[in-house]
């Protein structure tokens, strides 16, 4: 992130901090609400599952067997943790739940 301020592409470096402070926020929010770190790993392993089912459809002549159970492992991880609350799903209400990160979101 550095190297491309100091390069003079200072625009390609916002993507890179908007997602270190996307990841700070959520390390707050896990933090402060109970039990927050089951949405952060829920929704983790929902996302995987996910992905995992996509390849494993799009590649249907070959299914890797161990991919599959992969995918029922997270898949069971999400129905342990429960689904994520639309508190996680939404960054700007991560933020919310932030004392002084109010007008983060504008950023």
């Amino acid at each position: 992130m550095l190297t491309l301020y100091e390069t003079s592409q200072p625009v390609a470096a916002v993507p890179v901090i908007r997602s270190l402070m996307a990841d700070a926020v959520t390390a707050g929010w896990v933090l402060v609400v109970p039990d927050g770190w089951k949405a952060l790993v829920s929704e983790g392993s929902r996302t995987r599952a996910a992905v995992l089912g996509d390849a494993l459809a799009a590649n249907a002549q070959c299914p890797d067997a161990a991919s599959e159970a992969r995918r029922q492992e997270y898949a069971e991880q999400v129905k342990a943790l429960g689904a994520a609350p639309p508190s996680y799903k939404r960054f700007e209400q991560r933020l919310r739940a932030l004392e002084g990160t109010e007008n983060m979101y504008m950023v």
